[in-house]
């Protein structure tokens, strides 16, 4: 269990410099933050990683940030807000909006970066396109365990979703399942 005044929550695939959690420190010594996220850049050195890293940036400006950047919150603010809610899928997205909504956040300039793999594997515009549908079905009020259920062949490697109202085969679910613990 978390013993500090401060909670950061990071995606698997995230590489965190040394200078991080002291610049963390001093983000949100003194300061009214509540908390907030780290700049983030994509390895690799393709055109893609670097246009992502440009697009991550810019989402940031409209308060919208991931586990990948490293979402950091006060502890009281944490506990005052319920934490994270236990939904299979978007549960960064969804603490991120009602983060944003209670007060001011920051994002500090320490560059965390984050593995291009998935990426590279799955393809740039297939990973793409499902995020981007995913978050605008999850915008809409579609319920997170569908999505999850949609998403897991995705996210275990295979090429494509299971048709509507189908669930995933149990080889998928047991992948899924290795996959999210890794």
């Amino acid at each position: 269990e978390a013993r500090g005044d401060t909670l950061l929550f990071l995606h698997a695939d995230v590489l965190v410099p040394p200078d991080a959690i002291e610049g963390l420190e001093a983000g949100l010594a003194g300061q009214p933050f509540i908390g907030g996220n780290f700049d983030l850049v994509f390895t690799g050195d393709s055109w893609w990683s670097r246009f992502f890293t440009w697009a991550n940036r810019v989402r940031r400006k409209f308060g919208i940030y991931y586990g990948d950047s490293g979402i950091f919150v006060r502890r009281t603010v944490f506990e005052r807000l319920g934490g994270f809610k236990p939904i299979p899928i978007m549960d960064d997205y969804e603490f991120v909006r009602r983060l944003e909504r209670l007060g001011r956040t920051v994002c500090l300039p320490a560059t965390l970066k984050v593995s291009d793999r998935r990426w590279r594997e799955r393809g740039i515009p297939r990973t793409l396109l499902s995020w981007i549908w995913i978050q605008t079905l999850f915008s809409a009020g579609v319920p997170a365990e569908f999505l999850a259920r949609w998403y897991q062949p995705v996210r275990a490697g295979q090429q494509t979703p299971p048709e509507h109202g189908k669930q995933p085969s149990s080889a998928s679910s047991q992948t899924n399942s290795a996959s999210q613990r890794n």
